[in-house]
């Protein structure tokens, strides 16, 4: 599997690349731009969630997201942290136990900096998710017949 700083760089570009076609040139010409879009996306959310066992609830393949989060201080610089969760698209909705897997970087000023965390912080999240989602053992085991 790719590394996600690559992924995520080429996602970007895509975007920024989709973003100029589709205000000058027909959509003939920036629609295979918005698919390259939407598969690199496809292809960072399983990047970040690599490793992930499936949901416990619904058995369906978990997604990996990254939120930035901004502080705006009152005095001096503004300092970034990435959050990485690990989420079932299917029953988060229903689920009243939160079983995401979450993890953050400390509070910094540069993204170069945060990048650095990138490949640790979301295996942090998937080691949530799967402490959260892991098959039930023992007593609670659901018994083979």
């Amino acid at each position: 599997m790719r590394n996600i700083l690559v992924v995520r760089g080429e996602w970007e570009k895509a975007q920024a690349d989709y973003a100029a076609a589709v205000k000058l040139q027909p959509e003939s010409a920036w629609r295979p731009l918005h698919k390259r879009v939407v598969a690199l996306a496809k292809e960072l959310s399983k990047t970040i969630a690599a490793d992930a066992v499936p949901c416990s609830r619904c058995g369906g393949e978990p997604i990996g997201l990254r939120h930035v989060r901004g502080d705006l201080p009152r005095l001096g610089k503004p300092t970034y942290r990435h959050v990485y969760e690990i989420g079932c698209v299917s029953c988060h909705d229903t689920d009243k136990d939160d079983r995401r897997g979450m993890a953050e970087t400390p509070r910094m000023g540069s993204g170069a900096e945060l990048d650095k965390l990138a490949e640790k912080t979301a295996k942090e999240a998937v080691a949530d998710w799967n402490a959260k989602n892991a098959p039930p053992v023992g007593k609670d085991a659901p018994r083979e017949s």
